[in-house]
């Protein structure tokens, strides 16, 4: 059975260090731009930090992460999804209860910054209605209004 939580640290820590850590090479690229990243020094930070981060659990495993950060009046947010679970509608799930939440906080735009080469990412995006900016060679911003995805 699928859940999507808010993240509390003494339930979530370990299970999302041990998440991070198996994702491959490609998916953390995708994610963080780098190959390599210090998961437990990631999610240190993930608590201090002032935003909306859900998780996502199939019987009782961790497999998807949605993190919001505010970041001048829009919101920034990522999305990383095991894929064993892609292409199930768990993303666009988990980035809906994100946008109620931020709705609360007074948000009314989500953002992504995505690498051009993550299509999957631009279609999830475009699916749900939301505006492509380009920004450079390399990254796009993929740009939401909370309305259009809590509807």
């Amino acid at each position: 059975m699928l859940q999507i939580l808010e993240y509390i640290e003494e339930r979530d820590r370990m299970n999302l260090i041990n998440f991070l850590r198996a994702l491959p090479r490609e998916d953390l690229y995708k994610r963080f731009f780098t190959p390599k990243i210090d998961a437990e020094k990631y999610v240190s930070r993930i608590g201090g930090r002032d935003g909306v981060i859900l998780v996502a659990y199939y019987n009782n495993e961790l497999i998807g992460l949605c993190e919001a950060y505010r970041d001048d009046g829009e919101w920034e947010t990522a999305i990383i999804i095991d894929r064993r679970f892609r292409r199930r509608g768990i993303g666009r799930e988990m980035l809906k209860e994100a946008a109620k939440l931020i709705l609360k906080r007074g948000g009314r735009i989500i953002y992504g910054i995505i690498d051009r080469s993550n299509r999957s990412a631009i279609e999830f995006g475009k699916a749900l209605g939301a505006d492509i900016i380009s920004l450079d060679s390399r990254t796009v911003k993929v740009v939401f209004k909370l309305e259009d995805i809590i509807e």
